[in-house]
């Protein structure tokens, strides 16, 4: 079958889908991606190691995230500032996506997408061919069985107005940008962002653990939960270097710290505060820099800089780990059996850290806006502390590692053809 994907955003949006194309070019499919890099890297090679073919669009974005960070970061309103973030680094590219997605939509008999491509969406249902898609955060999803992320569930009656009056807010902070994709191609308009726009009629993949993220049973076929999509690991055949495997070697497991990709808004801030944290802590602490003046190595004999950590094999050698509750640092963290503190900066990186505290792999999450260093420091304490969260992170860890959400993926889709596409056996 000839599948073509479409994705969009940074390293965490791209990777994962990347990893879908690998897995579904092993089963004997010929895939094409078609990735929008908005921190402006090149994913062809990585495409190339699992035997896929890939296209930038546009070659060179040249996103000024970190600009867009410092001068809207600051706002309490986390839906305005993913609508101007949309407005900066997606809307800019829509006519050079929906032209990549109209030639994608023609050479493939399947195509998926990550959520946000909806010029996807709007090429496949000119061409009447079908279209999956792709999220990361299953909370984006509307259910009885819990409000939308950070309210609590209220019953299935208030969940639903809930979810309702969330909606409502979307619709009018962003639908007519979206609806321009539709009636570019003659079509009517979708009546909502989720789920017109962003998510698929047909299948939509949720590249989440069904053990941190369960699917109530509503979402039936429609919204299927079949775990992270990782990398195949000889793909990336990374290694700690050996100064950190020196460091690493020579005293206590030291913390891991990082808040991903959140640290562009206030580096120095960060840095400051996990510094300080790990010293009232009493700890060792490997922390990731994006600071010149903190560059890569190792300081005096408790403290190490890195920037990019090659998380799969670095993680299980650590105490535990702080970050940022992004999707995919918060798997490859329950993956490794290491207990965490989840510091987010936004309403999803603290919904990953609330389900890891519910399964009893971290502390309750800490908001980034307002922790101190005592705050993060009392934390790790709690954490270090506890056998039983040590024992229960574990646990986790061992189930996660029997996950394989690109072979999950693979056979839904592949189970799905039947309906989707008639003519396919």
């Amino acid at each position: 079958m000839r599948i073509g994907i479409q994705t969009w955003g940074s390293t965490g949006d791209i990777r994962p889908m990347i990893a879908l194309a690998g897995g579904l070019s092993a089963a004997g499919h010929d895939v094409t991606v078609v990735a929008t890099s908005v921190d402006d890297l090149d994913y062809r090679p990585l495409a190339r190691s699992l035997g896929v073919a890939c296209t930038m669009v546009p070659e060179h974005p040249r996103c000024d995230i970190r600009g867009l960070l410092l001068k809207f970061g600051g706002s309490r309103n986390e839906l305005k500032l993913f609508r101007v973030l949309l407005a900066e680094i997606l809307y800019p590219f829509v006519e050079e996506m929906h032209r990549a997605a109209t030639a994608l939509v023609a050479r493939s008999d399947l195509v998926i997408g990550h959520f946000a491509v909806h010029p996807l969406k709007a090429a496949a249902a000119k061409a009447r061919k079908p279209h999956v898609a792709v999220c990361y955060w299953p909370g984006l999803v509307p259910t009885a069985a819990r409000a939308p992320f950070p309210l609590p569930s209220l019953g299935r009656t208030l969940n639903r107005l809930a979810w309702g009056v969330f909606n409502r807010i979307l619709n009018r902070g962003m639908l007519r940008e979206l609806a321009l994709a539709w009636t570019r191609e003659g079509l009517a308009p979708p009546a909502s962002v989720i789920p017109g726009a962003w998510f698929s009629d047909s299948l939509n993949l949720l590249a989440a653990s069904p053990l941190l993220w369960p699917a109530p049973p509503e979402w039936g076929d429609l919204y299927r939960v079949c775990g992270a999509f990782d990398i195949p690991a000889e793909a990336e055949p990374e290694a700690v270097p050996p100064a950190l495997d020196e460091f690493l070697a020579a005293g206590d497991p030291p913390v891991f710290m990082s808040f991903g990709s959140s640290q562009l808004l206030a580096p120095e801030r960060d840095i400051a505060l996990m510094l300080e944290a790990a010293r009232l802590a009493g700890v060792r602490a490997i922390i990731h820099t994006n600071l010149p003046e903190h560059p890569p190595g190792p300081r005096d004999g408790r403290l190490y800089f890195v920037g990019r950590a090659p998380h799969r094999h670095l993680f299980p050698r650590c105490a535990a780990i702080v970050l940022h509750g992004g999707a995919g640092t918060t798997h490859a963290v329950a993956r490794s059996g290491r207990p965490a503190v989840v510091v987010g900066f936004s309403q999803e990186q603290t919904s990953w850290g609330a389900e890891l505290c519910r399964l009893g792999a971290a502390c309750p999450p800490l908001r980034r806006r307002t922790v101190t260093p005592a705050q993060l420091a009392a934390r790790l304490r709690d954490v270090l502390g506890s056998p039983a969260l040590l024992r229960r992170a574990e646990e986790v860890g061992q189930k996660l590692r029997q996950e394989d959400g690109v072979a999950a993926a693979v056979r839904i889709i592949e189970d799905a053809c039947p309906i989707m596409l008639p003519r396919v056996a």
